[in-house]
This record gives structure tokens, sequence and C-alpha cells, in this order.
């Protein structure tokens, strides 16, 4: 017999003698069986459990310094990261408008709170149940906050 035959011939086995047979004499019996192979579960647990320990803290381990070696590698700086920027944008692959948000976010971390705070009383907000009609309206304000409150806001309408 070639070696295809004989592993036909093992996964049918393993099949009927791990999956089809014991399913079948569990739907018959289901009490029956498993009063008699709980003994064998709780071994097989007890068994285990070392062994599952062993095998989460290596994943660990090895997770942990695969993301080590990945962190100190692929650190890109924002000159990389406008290059790339540039060359989608140059294939057509990223709109403009998008390359401008990206370049944004990639911006953030340079920003301190204290150049993006406003007082609450010079903001602009609109309600959350406010019509989509008023939410979008064009404004003078660069962005509008959509607030739930019970308290008076100054809304953009009131604002202009």
């Amino acid at each position: 017999m070639g070696a295809g035959v004989d592993d036909d011939l093992l996964a049918a086995l393993v099949l009927l003698v791990c999956e089809v047979f014991p399913k079948t004499l569990a739907v018959r019996r289901p009490e029956r069986w498993a009063v008699r192979v709980a003994w064998l579960m709780f071994l097989f647990e007890k068994i285990s459990k070392p062994l599952y320990r062993v095998a989460q803290w290596l994943n660990a381990a090895i997770l942990k310094k695969a993301a080590q070696q990945s962190a100190s590698s692929s650190k890109l700086t924002d000159a990389e990261y406008h290059e790339l920027l540039d060359m989608a944008s140059a294939q057509g692959t990223l709109a403009e408008t998008e390359k401008e948000i990206i370049l944004q976010i990639i911006s953030l971390d340079q920003r301190v709170a204290r150049d993006v705070m406003r007082p609450r009383a010079n903001m602009a907000s609109v309600s959350d149940d406010a019509s989509v009609e008023d939410m979008i309206t064009p404004r003078n304000f660069s962005s509008i906050a959509a607030c739930r409150s019970t308290t008076k806001r100054r809304t953009p309408s009131s604002a202009s």
C-alpha cells in the first residue's frame, strides 16, 4: 500500500474512533457515558494543567521578545511617514484630503492640550438631537461639538 492510502485509512480510523463512535454513544445514553468518562476528564485536566501553564508562559515569553524586536526595528520617523504619504498621493492611491487627515493625525503627538483647548463659553455646539441640516449648515467655526445637555449652550445659530 502507498503512503496516501495509509494516510486515508488512518484519517478514517481517527474520524470513526475519536469523533463518530463517542458521539453516537453519548447521544444514546448521555447520563451513563457522562458518569463513565467524568473521572477520565478530571484526570486529564489535572495532568494537562501544568503543561498548559508552561505553554502559556512560553507563549508570553515568545510574544514579549517578538514585540520588543519588532518595536525597535519598525519605528518610522515623521519624515518617512511624509515620504510614504507623498508616494501614495503621487500614485493616486491616496486622495489629497486623506493625506492631510493622516498628516494631522501623525502630528497629534507634537501638540499639547493647551493648543486645542477652548473655554466652554467660546465653544460652538449643537444638540445631539438636532436635525442633520442644522448640524451641517456651514458656519464660521473650525469644529462644532455635538452635545447632550440640559443646560443652555451657545449654538452655531445663536453665535452668528
